[in-house]
């Protein structure tokens, strides 16, 4: 998994290096790509802002 800032540019920039495709469609914040001919890595891409701010407001403290 990579978080990155921009998800349709990240995975933009994914698809032409590598060649790959997205899976089933892309949301605005999350992007699974896989190859389109042969098995291979599945890089998953999230945004990381997002995220990150939706861990702060659901984490609760391991002691509680």
């Amino acid at each position: 998994m990579l978080g990155v800032s921009d998800v349709p540019r990240a995975a933009a920039f994914w698809m032409k290096a590598l060649g790959y495709v997205p899976r089933k469609g892309m949301e605005g914040d999350w992007a699974v790509l896989v190859p389109t001919e042969e098995a291979g890595m599945q890089p998953a891409l999230y945004d990381r802002a997002r995220t990150y701010s939706a861990w702060l407001t659901t984490a609760r403290p391991a002691w509680s």
